[in-house]
């Protein structure tokens, strides 16, 4: 009889020493592969929308790279990190972003959550199908299972029951699991659903905003967006209007930069000024835009309400900055229709100092 190292069994990859490594660099390899089998759609630079290519890789590039999930355990931390790249990859070539791009920024622009929190949410969705099943075989071997490691009947605790346990206690959701083992009552599937979708949601928030609370590189990206499952507002704007999608692209870009240390100051080749932040200085002094700034000031105040420029005009230029970018702190949530006007405007603005960003930027 031949023997084999590995057998690939209903798509997920076994080995014989049982080891992840092998499965989980061929789930990276599926990843990218199918997002390139899609590229020539138009995923690229000024093509479709960010949005809508985001759609499709959450429907076929990820389920083709995660297919089998539920039943992956004990993943190690350098299995997960090489998922995360595999997503920051396809993430960054959907935007037509630099590589070097902030990780918790490229995801964040289009509503992405992490790979673990995907392979978590097929855990805790099967784990429901199973405790909803009627009385067969399978139901049987689970619950042989999840009192066998309940009553620590096993030295060894690895698999699917072991996983599941630490994932619930993860998002605070074990009372569901001891519920059902005293009383065999579990939330039906829709309901079941929903509850994983909004805990899943509600950590995966709280954890990007620690990670990027205390890091310096995110001092403006955190007033420009604030919410991880919802792409940003410039790429919202993108969808209603197409021809618009090379102009906030730069916007997007320049939202990524992370601004430079007070102390660090550079000489404007243009107008001779000292600047530490190039946006800024652009968009508030640089005397070779005049012209264009007095252009977009025009538009604000003859297309805007008036108590909304008013307040514009008042803000700091960081703030004003800012507000140009996307951050939407002088109009209600959901944002004002001047805010679209304000965010526009601002996209024509730096699209014609389009050369300049990129020689003082370099």
């Amino acid at each position: 009889m031949e023997e084999h190292d590995k057998i690939t069994h209903v798509g997920v990859i076994l080995s014989a020493n049982l080891s992840s490594s092998e499965r989980t660099n061929s789930a990276c390899s599926k990843g990218r592969s199918a997002l390139m089998s899609i590229m020539g759609i138009g995923i690229k630079i000024y093509g479709i929308n960010p949005i809508t290519s985001t759609n499709l890789y959450q429907k076929i590039c990820l389920p083709s790279a995660l297919y089998g999930s539920e039943l992956w355990n004990s993943l190690t931390q350098t299995e997960l990190l090489q998922l995360e790249k595999m997503q920051r990859f396809c993430a960054k070539k959907i935007q037509s972003l630099h590589w070097r791009t902030r990780s918790d920024m490229c995801t964040s622009l289009i509503g992405l959550i992490r790979v673990e929190a995907h392979i978590d949410n097929s855990k805790l969705r099967f784990l429901g199908r199973l405790c909803n099943l009627p009385s067969m075989l399978c139901k049987s071997i689970f619950l042989t299972r999840l009192f066998s490691f309940k009553l620590n009947c096993t030295v060894r605790k690895l698999g699917f029951i072991p996983d599941v346990h630490r994932i619930l206690k993860k998002y605070g959701l074990l009372n569901y699991l001891e519920t059902f083992t005293d009383t065999g009552s579990f939330p039906r599937k829709q309901i079941w659903k929903i509850i994983v979708r909004d805990r899943i949601r509600e950590y995966e928030q709280n954890q990007w905003q620690q990670r990027i609370s205390t890091d310096p590189d995110f001092d403006r990206f955190r007033l420009l967006h604030t919410k991880l499952n919802e792409p940003s507002i410039l790429w919202k704007i993108a969808l209603r209007k197409p021809g618009l999608v090379p102009q906030l692209s730069l916007l997007v870009r320049l939202c990524t930069l992370a601004p430079a240390a007070d102390n660090e100051l550079n000489e404007c080749y243009t107008c001779g000024l000292m600047y530490n932040d190039v946006v800024v200085h652009l968009l508030t002094a640089c005397h070779a835009l005049d012209e264009i700034r007095n252009q977009f000031w025009s538009f604000i105040i003859d297309n805007c309400d008036m108590e909304y420029s008013t307040s514009l005009n008042q803000l700091s230029d960081e703030m004003c900055t800012c507000a140009m970018l996307g951050a939407n702190f002088l109009a209600p949530d959901p944002p004002h229709h001047d805010t679209y006007k304000l965010l526009i405007a601002a996209a024509m603005f730096f699209n014609k100092a389009k050369s300049m960003i990129k020689q003082l930027s370099a």
